[in-house]
């Protein structure tokens, strides 16, 4: 089997949570309930922000990983160098509402990752050079979601860099002065949305 995908819901992580292969995952039967299946494995818990578990590393050796979604799992005491892990081959990564903070921005670097979200992540500010730093990091990125993410000392060139690369940002900004509008031309009319702080 090949693992291609990994879905945690609601789980609270206090230092580095995945064993070093799959296999050995499959014996954690104590995480209370891994599903798996050809294509993902998924932790969901009954008490989500409760349980804390900790392993040997984040992510290690997952070679063929094309989604990881950590969406709602508490990332607050991880090490910010466990993103250094990450598989080479990662499409999405999806950091919603994990409690980051601004540390984690330096630590992710993929050459393949094409969509992002980090929206809802409340006490995660950016300014200009580590939102510059961000967007050197991810090469090939298309997609973003930066929804309830602190925006306000981030210089609108720096999002008008940005749109040259994406193209379908859903985005909603918080930001201190107008929103580009070369951004703005190319989003989805379905999905973009756009906010300012005044």
């Amino acid at each position: 089997m090949s693992l291609q995908r990994i879905v945690v819901s609601a789980l609270k992580l206090d230092r580095e949570f995945w064993t070093k292969n799959h296999e050995r995952r499959r014996q954690c039967c104590d995480l209370r309930g891994i599903k798996k299946s050809n294509m993902q494995i998924g932790i969901r818990k009954c008490r989500p922000w409760e349980t804390t578990t900790t392993e040997s590393k984040l992510v290690e050796n997952l070679t063929n990983l094309r989604e990881f979604d950590l969406s709602s799992v508490n990332l607050f005491l991880v090490a910010p160098s466990s993103f250094m892990n990450l598989s080479f081959s990662l499409h999405n990564l999806k950091l919603e509402y994990c409690g980051l903070q601004v540390n984690f921005v330096d630590y992710i670097h993929s050459s393949t990752l094409i969509s992002l979200d980090l929206s809802s992540n409340y006490d995660l500010v950016l300014d200009t050079i580590m939102f510059n730093k961000l967007v050197q990091n991810l090469p090939h990125l298309r997609e973003v979601d930066l929804s309830f993410v602190n925006m306000s000392l981030v210089e609108p060139i720096s999002l008008m860099n940005l749109s040259s690369s994406l193209s379908s940002p859903t985005l909603e900004l918080w930001i201190a002065r107008g929103i580009p509008k070369q951004l703005a031309s190319k989003a989805k009319p379905s999905g973009a949305r756009f906010g300012e702080k005044l």
